[in-house]
């Protein structure tokens, strides 16, 4: 009866062990899950620097949408961000499992670096949508003065 209840209990903590092991790969792929679609994202978004850095002699109104369209990315991705984070909380809650510190703050510290330079990341596409307008004005202006100057030909 005694090697039966041993038995179990060295059953019981292999399970228990097993459950932990479970939960530690499942954590580690959410965090290379979210690894990985942020390089996509910030490969996604050096693409896009470039093909407007090779644009630049001709802006074209449509960066803008391509702007917006970024933003609405970014937010879509802090979003999933949060759901995600939301997600594991519960899982942990769940499990009655602590939080291991040394993660969460690597999680959080690569967090905030990957805020900063989707921050950048904006600013330099405002910059960019700042240029295209006065670029525009620019180019209004001398069409402007063109069109004025076909004219006084025309009455010449």
């Amino acid at each position: 009866m005694n090697d039966e209840v041993d038995q179990n209990t060295v059953d019981k903590q292999c399970a228990e062990i097993e459950r932990k092991n479970l939960l530690i790969a499942n954590e580690n792929l959410i965090a290379n899950c979210l690894s990985n679609q942020l390089l996509y994202d910030v490969e996604k978004s050096r693409c896009l620097d470039l093909e407007t850095e090779m644009s630049k002699d001709v802006p074209e109104f449509n960066s803008f949408f391509k702007i917006n369209n970024l933003e609405n990315q970014i937010q879509e991705k802090d979003n999933v961000i949060r759901d995600l984070k939301v997600l594991v909380s519960n899982v942990n809650d769940k499990n009655c499992e602590p939080y291991n510190a040394n993660d969460v703050t690597a999680l959080i510290e690569q967090n905030e670096c990957v805020r900063v330079e989707l921050e950048e990341i904006k600013q330099h596409y405002k910059e960019l949508f700042e240029s295209i307008q006065i670029t525009r004005a620019s180019t209004n202006e001398k069409t402007s003065s063109l069109l004025t100057q076909i004219e006084d030909l025309k009455i010449n």
